[in-house]
């Protein structure tokens, strides 16, 4: 049973206090990171605000921005691991190809 209703005010509060910061001298990385720590929070601020809220508009909109905000996640997170494939890729392949050149130089 919904414990209380979400009003549309309520709502801007909460976006309010999750504003975008200016780049300025920071890295792509420091960027990216502060992007992530962001988007997380919000996701937490929107999951308590939705908890135990009666259907209204305002309950749809912010489940919609909270759907985007996890999507924005796995996205970041998705690019992440894909960057990093090659890394792994190569640091699996080097310990294999010492380990050949080992066998090989004893067996002969």
């Amino acid at each position: 049973m919904p414990e209380r209703t979400l009003t549309s005010d309520e709502l801007k509060a909460l976006l309010e206090r999750f504003s975008l910061e200016r780049a300025g001298e920071r890295t792509f990385e420091e960027v990216a990171e502060a992007q992530v720590q962001l988007l997380t929070a919000k996701i937490a601020a929107l999951t308590d605000m939705l908890r135990g809220s009666e259907a209204n508009d305002t309950v749809h909109l912010a489940s919609r921005m909270l759907l985007g905000d996890l999507a924005a996640i796995a996205a970041h997170f998705r690019g992440r691991a894909n960057a990093m494939q090659s890394m792994l890729e190569q640091a699996l392949a080097d310990p294999r190809d010492e380990r050949h050149e080992s066998t090989d130089g004893q067996r002969d």
